[in-house]
């Protein structure tokens, strides 16, 4: 018993941290891949220039995440806010962002909406990344999403069989108030 469940961890952790963390990795870059695409097809299409800064920033970002993506994950991220002081986080963080609205401020509304989309969706892919690449999340989330579905199935389940309850209510009730024990008898012989 104890050798087939080791087996079975073993298993569990090879899937987990090597053949799950792949294909994590290659859906991740897939998606990235995708989405330098539509943006390389906004500027084919004329709808933005190939040396707009916003094109730039966005192409760069994306690339930088197609290269480091294997590095992406929940510890890393807890080691740079660690190791890192929050002083040069922000100020990086701020000065991207400055620069990122400096280059939208003069794209037409249509296409910075374009590109916020696919800055959006690039954000949803890091956090995917992060959490279905990370042990202690997916535990987490699981156990979450289990208790989310069990308080629901529970709550539906209760109201749906409200009825059969109400009848164990009232017989509950009624051995009680005849002074029943729990085979029918009286608690003096049950006793």
């Amino acid at each position: 018993m104890a050798i087939s469940s080791l087996v079975s961890l073993c298993f569990i952790w090879y899937l987990f941290f090597w053949l799950y963390r792949d294909y994590r990795l290659d859906r991740f870059r897939n998606n990235l891949f995708t989405l330098r695409d539509e943006l390389f097809d906004l500027a084919a299409d004329g709808e933005i220039a190939f040396d707009d800064d916003a094109y730039g920033i966005l192409r760069s970002t994306i690339n930088g995440t197609i290269q480091h993506g294997h590095r992406l994950g929940l510890i890393e991220l807890l080691c740079a806010r660690v190791f890192v002081s929050r002083e040069q986080l922000r100020r990086h963080a701020t000065e991207y962002q400055r620069d990122w609205d400096h280059a939208c401020g003069t794209l037409a509304p249509a296409v910075r909406e374009k590109l916020l989309a696919i800055r959006r969706r690039h954000h949803r892919y890091l956090a995917e990344q992060v959490i279905l690449t990370s042990a202690v999340m997916m535990f987490s989330l699981t156990v979450l999403i289990a208790l989310l579905v069990l308080y629901w199935l529970g709550d539906t389940c209760l109201r749906r069989m409200s009825r059969l309850f109400y009848e164990l209510d009232s017989t509950a009730y009624l051995r009680a108030s005849r002074g029943l024990g729990p085979h029918g008898d009286s608690p003096a012989i049950a006793g």
